[in-house]
């Protein structure tokens, strides 16, 4: 059989049937022509392209499951769900864009870096004139919370403006 009517045999077109010649996954006879029940057997035990079921087991008619109609549309109503519900949730608050939470999520982390990139530079003479352990635990509570308390300032402006 020659590679056109082979392809139009497997319902395939004939840039996908060179493809597969290309690829070794078909049987060729002597006269270069394709051996088909050969070439089909060999689809069928070829990593990553096995071939689809006959369709009509009388006149082996090969066809691929994505040709199927009802599948294409059950596949398209599945997507439309899926959508319809990612709409609903988007609207109720429930889905946000990727993007805008990692934009926040890098703002808040900047934030909180440089809050506590600063206490060292404010806490080490105050601390260095502390000599009651209380008074030092007492001042980097009042500092670690005003860092905390901006963090959440962040995430909570975060949550109003979804």
């Amino acid at each position: 059989m020659t590679f056109s009517e082979f392809a139009r045999h497997i319902d395939r077109s004939p840039a996908r049937v060179t493809a597969l010649r290309k690829a070794g996954r078909l049987v060729l006879t002597a006269n270069g022509k394709v051996d088909v029940d050969a070439s089909l057997w060999k689809m069928s035990q070829t990593e990553g392209g096995a071939a689809p079921p006959p369709v009509d087991a009388g006149n082996q008619r090969w066809m691929h499951p994505a040709h199927d109609y009802q599948a294409a549309r059950a596949r398209r109503e599945d997507a439309n769900a899926d959508l319809a519900e990612m709409e609903s949730a988007s609207r109720a608050g429930q889905l946000m864009e990727t993007a805008l939470v990692l934009a926040a999520i890098a703002d808040a982390g900047a934030t909180m870096r440089s809050h506590l990139a600063t206490l060292p530079a404010i806490l080490a003479p105050q601390i260095a004139a502390l000599s009651d352990e209380n008074l030092v635990r007492l001042l980097l509570e009042d500092h670690i919370e005003q860092a905390l308390g901006e963090l959440a300032k962040k995430f909570a402006g975060m949550a109003l403006s979804c």
